[in-house]
């Protein structure tokens, strides 16, 4: 790996011609675990050269690098006598609110592959995907070295610690965190009882990060070329040219419109001074095209090399992404009716650094919900787009600091119960194996937890369950999610499967007890299964990447 984040963009974009096939570059790969609802480690990406990858390998790719970076950092250092190894550290990786488990543990077998746990692990070359990548591991060592954390907790976590060294923060009771990074927008919301955390409510979030205002550009000016989505552009044979192409767009959209995006963000400035510079191959492929173009708002200057956006037009980048972050915070408000509990409201993250983004934001709350007496003061950390590492340490540190959670999902478990013809339905009976006067119902939903119930730390659900046939030596235990309450079976609306597990049983008969423990008090669901007549305990791995083909 050469180099990551906005230096690796630069680099791509200043390679000469003849050595872009010697690199191989990815855009917004984080992105891509949230945009696929089922995502399994045979899920691929693409990179700019048209090439697939297992978007499960690039993660483990990127985390090695950053990994290898900070060993590095440690020996230069010469703070330790002898060098560290991976181990020797606990390592945090923080995720977005809105993933799912699936998302939390392709990122924890990620770090696993990066070797974040084994000071043995070594990485080649990322290779282009082919077949199907490796099963779950069967036993994973040293897990407690890596942690994931929640990225608006995290941040809620650092901003508490501001309100305790800070004047008047005895006043801060209940705050909304509202964390605005490049491609999610997430929300926690705290409050402190007795000097400790509480979830008052499941965290939120959705896709309307900084980076929708850039691709909102993207889209606005292959438009304005005549061209929808670059298609014709990118339509030429040459791979290495296709590849240059896709890498210059992307330079005038994350690199250049960037910062006239920033400055526009900085400060309310009524003039138009937005200027976007296009790179010289572009310029000479459209500036005939472009300098005929008389579009509102929009002006073409010095032979088609440059575009002039005025203010309005750069509001019209910004508004969508804005209404839907304040109806994202709204609706949050509403749903959990926090309007009269909340007094503050912390904006982190890159974004969240945005001047006009808080501005339109905060009239917008205060229309909504500060009537009469009723006031919210708004106040964002010293380098905000830090709050969220400096937070997941703290986390790190002492887990305990959040004392009590809210269920972000109803939790499950699929199991068979008698069957009631008043209350099941017809087609859901099932004959029992052993003796054909009993039946029972199948796809029963067996509730853990409701979404919105509070859960204390180290709080854990406990339930019994029984083989189904008597001569059954493996029990497969699958585990459901839901987002709403009141779930009954496993086929209702908005229930999907979320793990397996397969536990071996001891013995003969239907009355051999499996006790399952089901944690979602941390940022991942752990589970444990122990078979009650042997007494031995299953600690294995829960498959929440497994597979939907």
């Amino acid at each position: 790996m050469k180099s990551f984040g906005k230096k690796a963009r630069d680099q791509y974009a200043k390679l000469p011609k003849t050595e872009i096939p010697g690199y191989t570059f990815f855009e917004h790969v984080k992105k891509e675990v949230q945009r696929t609802e089922n995502v399994d480690r045979n899920h691929k990406i693409q990179a700019m050269n048209g090439k697939q990858y297992f978007l499960i390998d690039v993660i483990a790719h990127i985390l090695y690098y950053l990994k290898e970076k900070t060993l590095k950092e440690f020996r230069d250092s010469r703070l330790y006598n002898s060098p560290l190894k991976a181990p020797d550290i606990d390592w945090v990786i923080t995720v977005p609110a809105i993933w799912k488990a699936r998302g939390k543990r392709m990122m924890r077998e990620a770090g696993y592959m990066a070797g974040f746990c084994d000071p043995h692990v070594t990485m080649g070359n990322l290779e282009e995907a082919t077949g199907r990548v490796q099963p779950p591991p069967k036993e994973e060592l040293n897990p407690e070295k890596l942690s994931l954390a929640l990225e608006p907790e995290s941040a809620a976590i650092w901003c508490k610690k501001m309100i305790d060294i800070s004047p008047g923060g005895n006043d801060v009771k209940n705050y909304l965190i509202v964390d605005c990074g490049g491609g999610t927008v997430d929300i926690a919301t705290h409050g402190i009882i007795g000097g400790h955390v509480h979830e008052l409510a499941p965290s939120a979030g959705n896709m309307s990060g900084g980076t929708t205002i850039n691709e909102r550009f993207r889209d606005f000016l292959s438009h304005f070329v005549d061209d929808p989505g670059f298609v014709q552009y990118f339509s030429v044979s040459d791979v290495v040219e296709r590849s240059r192409r896709k890498s210059e767009i992307n330079k005038i959209v994350y690199t250049i419109f960037e910062d006239q995006k920033m400055y526009f963000g900085s400060a309310e400035i009524e003039e138009d001074s937005f200027v976007v510079e296009f790179c010289p191959n572009f310029a000479r492929s459209f500036s005939q095209l472009m300098e005929g173009k008389s579009v509102k708002n929009v002006t073409i200057e010095d032979e088609g090399t440059q575009m002039r956006l005025s203010h309005a037009k750069m509001t019209e980048f910004f508004q969508p992404t804005i209404d839907k972050i304040g109806k994202l915070i709204c609706d949050h408000i509403h749903t959990n009716n926090l309007a009269s509990k909340i007094d503050t409201i912390f904006w982190v993250g890159g974004f969240g650094e945005c001047q006009y983004l808080r501005n339109e934001l905060e009239a917008a709350i205060n229309r909504d919900f500060c009537k009469g007496e009723k006031k919210i003061r708004y106040s964002y950390p010293p380098e905000p787009k830090l709050a969220i590492v400096r937070g997941a340490l703290a986390f790190r540190y002492d887990p305990s600091v959040i004392q009590q959670r809210k269920a972000d999902a109803t939790y499950g478990i699929a199991c068979r119960i008698p069957f009631d013809e008043n209350k099941h339905p017809i087609e859901y009976c099932v004959d029992d194996e052993n003796d054909c006067s009993r039946k029972w119902c199948k796809h029963i939903f067996s509730t853990f937890i409701e979404r919105n119930e509070s859960i204390c730390t180290n709080e854990v659900f406990v339930a019994n369950y029984s083989p189904v046939r008597s001569s059954q030596r493996v029990s497969r235990l699958t585990f459901y999610s839901a987002p709403h309450t009141n779930v009954w079976f496993t086929t209702d609306r908005g229930v999907t499967e979320l793990a397996k597990m397969d536990i071996n049983i001891a013995g003969y008969g239907r009355d051999r007890d499996i006790e399952v423990v089901f944690d979602v008090t941390h940022t991942e669901i752990q589970v444990c299964a122990r078979d009650k007549q042997s007494k031995n305990e299953y600690k294995i791995v829960v498959d929440f990447l497994f597979s939907e083909q």
